[in-house]
């Protein structure tokens, strides 16, 4: 019974949803513009940085007693940090790895996204608020969507040839800074209680009911777009192809829609860690099970 409990809070505190979620994310982009393998390595590599940097920063906020004791996910990071420490040294070497040859075509986009990450706890990262980029007001979402979006969006088309890298960005960001947002939001909703007043997130600024019709507005919005690019995609019109693509990750922000609408303060901490963060594995999941059909 005690190895299972201890593996059931790995599988929940641990980061590996969320690196899951990452690479999921930057394979639904890579699929446009790399093919073979290099997609699937791409995916690996940044799903490893996202562990590696996630456990940093968690383990950074876990040596606040006052976060421990409100939190934990925090308190069981801290009681880990030793084998987590290891554990994201090795992941961050292995995403290099993966990276290969590629790496020094993908270095600067690597250094602008992860520097903005490293910096949001550091430094004073043991005050009251988390110092850092964290304790600036506002500032919290902003940094979540520019790392967000230049691993699993820049970074792809970094590597892509023969392709304007200004249009595909802007492109694709449409859609997924949309959802980053929505996920962000959701998440800030789930810390309302806690989150010091001077973080000034999003529930804090327009309210919890706001916050979550923002959210499911996002949701809308990037599921609405990936469909109608779907529907008027060349092969739709010319070949007749039915988009089930395009289709499979509409009806994935569907169901993120309806786990928006179901979010609060008081949702267990499963749902968010499951539920909402599984949302960025599930869309790409669906879009890639419509692209075989």
């Amino acid at each position: 019974m005690a190895h299972l409990r201890r593996l059931r809070s790995a599988l929940r505190f641990g980061h590996g949803w969320i690196a899951l979620g990452a690479a999921a994310q930057t394979a639904w982009v890579a699929d446009r513009f790399l093919e073979g393998p290099d997609r699937w390595t791409l995916a690996g590599a940044v799903g490893s940085g996202a562990f590696a940097v996630y456990t940093v920063l968690r383990s950074v906020r876990a040596r606040n007693h006052m976060h421990r004791v409100t939190s934990e996910r925090l308190r069981w990071t801290y009681a880990n940090q030793r084998p987590l420490g290891v554990l994201a040294v090795l992941t961050a070497i292995a995403g290099l790895v993966l990276l290969g040859p590629r790496l020094a075509q993908c270095w600067p986009v690597i250094m602008i996204a992860v520097l903005p990450a490293l910096l949001y706890l550091h430094p004073n990262a043991v005050d009251e608020r988390g110092g850092g980029l964290r304790a600036l007001p506002g500032v919290k979402l902003f940094v979540i969507l520019w790392c967000w979006t230049l691993a699993t969006v820049v970074l792809p088309i970094q590597l892509a040839v023969d392709v304007n890298r200004g249009a595909a960005v802007f492109a694709h960001a449409m859609v997924h800074v949309p959802l980053y947002f929505a996920v962000a939001v959701l998440f800030d909703i789930r810390d309302l209680p806690t989150d010091p007043k001077s973080l000034r997130t999003v529930p804090q600024l327009i309210g919890l009911r706001w916050s979550r019709a923002l959210a499911v507005l996002c949701l809308l919005f990037a599921g609405t777009l990936v469909l109608l690019r779907g529907l008027v995609s060349y092969t739709t019109f010319v070949d007749g192809e039915v988009p089930w693509d395009a289709i499979g990750a509409s009806i994935g922000f569907l169901v993120a829609v309806a786990v928006a609408a179901g979010v609060s303060p008081t949702r267990t901490s499963g749902y968010f860690e499951f539920a909402v963060d599984g949302l960025l594995v599930l869309i790409p999941t669906l879009y890639f099970i419509g692209s075989m059909m």
